[in-house]
């Protein structure tokens, strides 16, 4: 997405690497925010070890055309399966995932 944003800008960085664009190494999606002027990232590592979890899986986008990976997502991350999609039928450990990318996003 940096990438894009800049080459829009610069038409002339089409195809270069990202350290020729000046931007930094890709080293997997995070989520980053300024607070009180401090630049904050957080990466997939931290969410696991804020959640207790082992940092490990795949993409649920990696599964777009695979029902089976889908329904077991489902089941991972839902107390009722039939109400996948709303969050207040996720499981608890979601939900506080969820409220982290949220307010985030926005």
């Amino acid at each position: 997405m940096e990438e894009e944003a800049l080459v829009r800008k610069d038409p002339s960085l089409q195809g270069k690497s990202r350290e020729e664009m000046s931007l930094s190494k890709f080293d997997g999606t995070v989520i980053k925010s300024v607070l009180a002027g401090i630049e904050i990232t957080i990466s997939r590592a931290h969410l696991a070890k804020l959640l207790g979890i082992e940092d490990y899986g795949k993409r649920i986008s990696d599964y777009k055309s695979e029902t089976y990976y889908r329904q077991c997502i489902k089941k991972e991350m839902y107390d009722v399966e039939q109400a996948a999609g709303k969050s207040n039928s996720m499981k608890d450990l979601y939900v506080v995932l969820f409220k982290v990318l949220i307010s985030n996003i926005i």
